[in-house]
Protein backbone atom coordinates (compact mmCIF):
# COMPACT_ATOMS: atom_id res chain seq x y z
CA UNK A 1 0.00 0.00 0.00
CA UNK A 2 1.31 3.52 -1.22
CA UNK A 3 0.62 6.02 1.45
CA UNK A 4 -0.95 9.43 0.21
CA UNK A 5 1.23 12.55 1.31
CA UNK A 6 0.42 15.69 0.99
CA UNK A 7 2.53 17.44 -2.22
CA UNK A 8 4.84 19.25 0.32
CA UNK A 9 5.56 15.98 2.15
CA UNK A 10 6.77 14.76 -0.98
CA UNK A 11 8.81 17.22 -1.77
CA UNK A 12 12.08 15.42 -0.29
CA UNK A 13 13.32 12.71 1.24
CA UNK A 14 13.45 15.17 4.37
CA UNK A 15 9.94 16.21 4.36
CA UNK A 16 8.78 12.65 3.96
CA UNK A 17 10.53 11.16 6.58
CA UNK A 18 8.89 14.23 8.83
CA UNK A 19 5.71 13.48 7.51
CA UNK A 20 5.45 9.44 7.92
CA UNK A 21 7.46 9.45 11.36
CA UNK A 22 6.22 12.64 13.06
CA UNK A 23 3.77 14.76 11.54
CA UNK A 24 0.43 14.23 13.71
CA UNK A 25 1.90 11.63 15.75
CA UNK A 26 1.23 12.71 19.93
CA UNK A 27 4.01 13.28 22.13
CA UNK A 28 4.16 12.93 25.32
CA UNK A 29 8.34 12.80 26.02
CA UNK A 30 9.51 16.32 27.87
CA UNK A 31 12.79 15.67 26.08
CA UNK A 32 11.24 15.17 22.54
CA UNK A 33 9.05 17.75 23.14
CA UNK A 34 11.80 20.34 23.80
CA UNK A 35 13.44 19.03 21.24
CA UNK A 36 10.85 19.76 18.90
CA UNK A 37 10.15 23.06 20.29
CA UNK A 38 13.78 24.68 20.14
CA UNK A 39 13.39 22.99 16.10
CA UNK A 40 10.11 25.27 15.49
CA UNK A 41 12.17 28.22 17.31
CA UNK A 42 15.08 27.99 14.56
CA UNK A 43 12.60 27.96 12.01
CA UNK A 44 11.57 31.11 12.37
CA UNK A 45 11.57 33.15 9.28
CA UNK A 46 13.19 29.70 7.59
CA UNK A 47 11.22 26.65 5.69
CA UNK A 48 10.93 23.86 8.14
CA UNK A 49 12.82 21.22 5.47
CA UNK A 50 15.85 23.78 6.00
CA UNK A 51 15.73 22.91 9.67
CA UNK A 52 14.70 19.33 9.52
CA UNK A 53 17.55 18.62 7.19
CA UNK A 54 20.15 19.92 9.88
CA UNK A 55 18.00 17.79 12.65
CA UNK A 56 21.28 15.92 13.54
CA UNK A 57 23.42 18.82 13.74
CA UNK A 58 20.96 20.20 16.24
CA UNK A 59 20.48 17.25 18.30
CA UNK A 60 24.68 17.08 18.41
CA UNK A 61 24.85 20.69 19.07
CA UNK A 62 22.14 20.84 21.91
CA UNK A 63 23.22 17.80 23.83
CA UNK A 64 20.15 15.75 22.17
CA UNK A 65 18.51 18.22 23.91
CA UNK A 66 18.87 16.68 27.02
CA UNK A 67 16.90 19.77 29.29
CA UNK A 68 19.09 19.82 31.90
CA UNK A 69 22.42 19.89 29.98
CA UNK A 70 21.26 22.83 27.93
CA UNK A 71 19.67 24.51 30.76
CA UNK A 72 23.66 24.62 32.35
CA UNK A 73 25.05 26.16 28.82
CA UNK A 74 27.68 28.14 29.71
CA UNK A 75 28.87 31.10 27.93
CA UNK A 76 31.63 29.42 26.33
CA UNK A 77 28.69 26.96 24.78
CA UNK A 78 26.88 30.01 23.27
CA UNK A 79 30.01 30.77 21.26
CA UNK A 80 30.57 27.22 20.56
CA UNK A 81 26.81 27.51 18.96
CA UNK A 82 27.44 30.93 17.69
CA UNK A 83 30.44 29.73 15.40
CA UNK A 84 28.91 25.92 14.43
CA UNK A 85 28.62 25.69 10.92
CA UNK A 86 25.63 22.85 11.00
CA UNK A 87 23.40 24.75 13.05
CA UNK A 88 21.49 27.80 11.80
CA UNK A 89 24.09 30.42 13.85
CA UNK A 90 21.39 33.15 15.39
CA UNK A 91 22.79 33.88 18.57
CA UNK A 92 18.75 34.77 19.46
CA UNK A 93 17.56 31.70 19.11
CA UNK A 94 20.15 29.86 20.82
CA UNK A 95 19.84 32.16 23.73
CA UNK A 96 16.45 31.34 23.25
CA UNK A 97 16.36 27.24 23.26
CA UNK A 98 18.96 27.84 26.51
CA UNK A 99 16.55 30.32 28.63
CA UNK A 100 13.33 27.82 27.78
CA UNK A 101 15.39 25.16 29.12
CA UNK A 102 15.72 27.03 32.50
CA UNK A 103 12.47 27.57 32.74
CA UNK A 104 11.85 24.24 31.88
Amino acid sequence: MTLKRPQWANATPEMQDYYDHYWGFPVHDDQQLFAMLSLELFQAGLTWQTIWRRREAFNQAFANFNIEKVASFTAEDINRLCEDETIIRNRCKILAVINNAQVI
